[in-house]
């Protein structure tokens, strides 16, 4: 049934024996794709309120209005997704409680112009009839992912058109589907790479490289914003000290300046370690190309638990252990179903490289201990 079988990696795939719900990974999913989806409205929501609290403090600063500004930007932005989750979650669910996922052959296409969001899959399972279904947060990386690979796993549609969509390896976790129609102005996404496994450095894998390209192209702008944010939260916090309590409520005005201020040293803290890590990771990605590594895992994987630790075969005979701790779920259900952990270079004893799958955009750091 797929033809580029031949090209691609061991990955995990769920059982086609029980309801799709049964899958602690379709679980896993669905907490993940309601905190993408509730997370940027909450945040909204929080910037509003804190705008408003500071402004009935007394402070009618400019800051206090784009804060409001972002906040209801923010809200209007993400209500299409909101409530398009509010409306599929119901019925999917009911999909997934008794329906297992099946796999079908997919053709990815997009919109040839217009910034229309979102791409439509053209979806032909075992019934033989074709179904088109229009995806809401499927980005480049998981379109790749399904172009090249052809598969897909299907649950739905029911008789509103709701549906979900799963890939090979957990790129795409679960997507939103709604039936719909083929556009005249689709083409077809093609695949950039066939054999992400044969590339010569891993760094050379398209899906990777296109995984680290954001955090590189922001390498030297990632900072502006939280030094900005920082020095405006430093002026403020002066101000209010040195009006001496003539502000009203100082004692609140005060709370808010030092919450504000620790919240963004916080956060420039984050994008400084964000920042180092993706260089580190760059660097390991140049030594040389992937190479699959078997590996016994140290108990099945959890969600709750981001790390992986099991011991690994190493080409030469020997068992040494080894522990990914931001493996996450995906990395770590791929090495429970396949027994092989990815990594770039030869690995070895007290060596430190990048763990993945080859064509799929996961990487996280691995050690290799004795």
């Amino acid at each position: 049934m797929n033809q580029h079988a031949e090209h691609e990696v061991p990955a995990v795939e769920p059982a086609g024996d029980a309801p799709a719900a049964a899958d602690p990974a379709t679980e896993w999913a669905l907490r993940a794709l309601r905190a993408s989806v509730l997370a940027p409205a909450i945040l909204s929501m929080i910037a509003i309120v804190v705008a408003i609290a500071v402004g009935l403090a007394g402070v009618a600063e400019v800051f206090v209005l784009v804060i409001a500004f972002a906040g209801v930007l923010g809200l209007s932005a993400g209500a299409p997704v909101t409530l398009r989750w509010l409306h599929w979650r119901g019925p999917v669910r009911t999909l997934l409680d008794t329906q297992p996922w099946r796999p079908a052959d997919v053709s990815v296409f997009r919109p040839a112009r217009g910034r229309t969001p979102g791409c439509r899959l053209r979806v032909l399972d075992a019934s033989g009839e074709p179904v088109w279904l229009s995806v809401v947060g499927l980005g480049w990386s998981g379109q790749q992912v399904l172009a090249r690979t052809g598969r897909a796993w299907l649950v739905g549609p029911d008789a509103e058109g709701n549906a979900a969509i799963r890939s090979s390896g957990l790129a795409v976790p679960i997507a939103m589907a709604q039936v719909g129609a083929q556009q005249p102005t689709d083409v077809i996404v093609e695949a950039a790479q066939r054999a992400p496994r044969r590339a010569p450095k891993a760094r050379d894998d398209v899906v990777v490289a296109n995984l680290l390209a954001g955090p590189r192209r922001r390498s030297r702008t990632d900072l502006v914003a939280p030094v900005l944010l920082l020095v405006l939260a430093v002026f403020v916090l002066v101000a209010v000290l040195r009006s001496n309590h003539a502000v009203p409520r100082y004692g609140e005005m005060l709370g808010w300046a030092l919450a504000i201020l620790a919240v963004l040293v916080a956060f420039a803290g984050w994008r400084i370690a964000r920042l180092l890590r993706t260089s580190r990771i760059d660097r390991m990605l140049a030594a040389g190309p992937w190479r699959a590594v078997p590996v016994d895992l140290d108990g099945e994987p959890d969600p709750r638990n981001p790390q992986l630790r099991g011991n690994a075969t190493l080409p030469g005979g020997g068992t040494v252990a080894v522990s990914v701790p931001k493996a996450g779920f995906v990395l770590t259900a791929n090495v429970a179903a396949t027994g092989l952990l990815w990594v770039v270079g030869e690995p070895a004893a007290g060596r430190r490289t990048v763990a993945g799958l080859p064509g799929y955009p996961l990487l996280a750091v691995a050690t290799f201990t004795a």
